[in-house]
């Protein structure tokens, strides 16, 4: 339940209670005095994480409450975000957070210049506000937040430029609103201007920006304000967004992705942009995966015992 963590950390965002102004940090280190931690959520330059406990910590840069301790100090060591409990997912968007709690509240802090905190209104909150009830599932974009309820349906908040709240429009919404179409959603997953959905159908839906094919429209750069069908998708347990790439994880353990491949984010061995879904090099046994802005993670099913 320890966890530990790498790479920049202007801000403390590492949580080890150092700060590496010039240069990141290149090995893993400890982040202090975390235990029984279950789910962890990094933005741009802040950290939270939940605990067995139900309760979430929160480290790194502060300047627009992200941490929701009630200021605005940055941390290099996690510090609790108060009144929250029960809860059972933590996500971070660009500047902000958002968790879930057992019984379906979805509570957010942090910057709010899109509405992305669900609260109706555009001001920044260093403390948890309530955004919508009933949820199942929450996911934070760059300035959007997206979440599945427990009807199948999904409702989003925030910017809504190229469409990424799927409404239809392109209007910014700083109160939850559905997604039109979708009433059989499994999990959400948010890019930094599009957002995706699986369905109990093991299909897969997307809508917002679609410059490089990352929401289903392949080779037609056209922004998709409502859902589309990811073509050659009939059999996902899971999806993972990063900024302008969606990937989706098969059943039987099989990954493959689409959208921008400048930097290889794609894991297929090139650099070429992909139209189509493109299996992942070398790995069939991925139960979850998570994107960054321009790389991909997957977390691996462990090895049996012998």
């Amino acid at each position: 339940g320890g966890l530990s963590c790498v790479g920049d950390n202007r801000f403390g965002q590492l949580g080890d209670g150092t700060v590496d102004v010039d240069d990141p940090v290149a090995e893993p280190v400890t982040v202090v005095g975390l235990a029984d931690v279950v789910d962890i959520a990094a933005g741009r330059t802040h950290t939270c994480a939940s605990l067995v406990d139900g309760t979430v910590r929160c480290w790194g840069d502060n300047q627009r409450g992200q941490l929701g301790d009630g200021t605005t100090d940055d941390r290099s060591t996690p510090v609790p975000v108060p009144g929250l409990s029960g809860i059972v997912q933590v996500t971070a968007g660009q500047d902000h957070a958002c968790a879930l709690t057992q019984g379906g509240e979805v509570t957010c802090w942090g910057r709010n210049n899109s509405g992305q905190l669900g609260d109706g209104t555009t001001d920044d909150r260093s403390s948890p506000v309530g955004a919508v009830t009933g949820a199942v599932w929450v996911d934070a974009g760059a300035e959007h937040t997206c979440a599945v309820l427990g009807d199948g349906t999904v409702s989003c908040w925030g910017s809504n430029s190229s469409g990424r709240l799927g409404d239809g429009t392109s209007d910014n919404r700083p109160t939850p609103g559905p997604v039109v179409e979708i009433d059989s959603a499994v999990q959400v997953s948010t890019g930094w201007r599009h957002t995706c959905a699986t369905l109990a159908d093991r299909t897969v839906r997307c809508w917002g920006r679609n410059d490089d094919g990352e929401a289903g429209r392949p080779f037609v750069p056209a922004d998709a304000p409502t859902p589309i069908q990811l073509p050659g998708v009939d059999d996902a347990i899971g999806i993972g967004l990063g900024q302008s790439f969606t990937c989706v994880v098969h059943e039987g353990g099989g990954l493959s992705c689409v959208g921008d491949n400048r930097f290889g984010q794609l894991g297929d061995g090139t650099a070429i942009e992909r139209g189509v879904v493109t299996p992942v090099v070398g790995i069939d046994d991925v139960i979850a995966v998570a994107g960054g802005v321009n790389f991909t993670c997957a977390l691996r099913e462990p090895p049996s015992s012998p």
